[in-house]
């Protein structure tokens, strides 16, 4: 696959997948804190350090800071995803898909320091990251039907459709 297409796929995906987890996001934290933006703005622990308590409604700087941090994170694990396993066709793309994402969920928890972890836990409960990253692993499991198999006209050729 070429990089040019690599990049074209890993966008789709990128773009698809950022608005899923958002979306989990911002419904998982409505339930649980009754605000939107509390998972949101949490991510802003990363810049602000875990002494500063962040908003738990919508706020100039922590609001747009956590939406970019969290489209920054989803932008670079579809990249990664897309490069490993982007040409795995549909239905078999969900069981790779669910296994990168516990490989995300690991990285994301238990190998990188506690001040780059997304921190949701401060709002959320373990069953909704759960769901969160469900909602990651199944967009990726899907991201073929949109980007059609590596190789084909759609999804990694270089060649024009015929």
């Amino acid at each position: 696959m070429s990089l040019r297409n690599l990049l074209l796929r890993s966008a789709k995906t990128a773009a698809i997948a950022t608005a899923t987890t958002t979306a989990a996001l911002m419904l998982f934290s409505t339930r649980e804190t009754g605000s939107p933006w509390a998972a949101i703005n949490t991510l802003c622990h990363m810049l602000d350090g875990d002494e500063k308590e962040q908003p738990m409604h919508f706020a100039p700087r922590e609001s747009p800071l956590g939406l970019g941090l969290t489209t920054s994170a989803v932008a670079s694990w579809a990249v990664g995803y897309e490069y490993l396993l982007g040409g795995v066709p549909f239905p078999s793309s969900a069981l790779w898909a669910a296994l990168a994402t516990a490989g995300i969920w690991v990285v994301d928890y238990r190998i990188v320091p506690k001040r780059f972890t997304p921190g949701f836990e401060k709002h959320l409960s373990t069953a909704a990251i759960a769901a969160v990253y469900a909602v990651l692993a199944t967009t990726f499991a899907l991201s073929p039907l949109w980007n059609g198999p590596a190789g084909s006209p759609n999804g990694g050729s270089d060649e024009p459709p015929r």
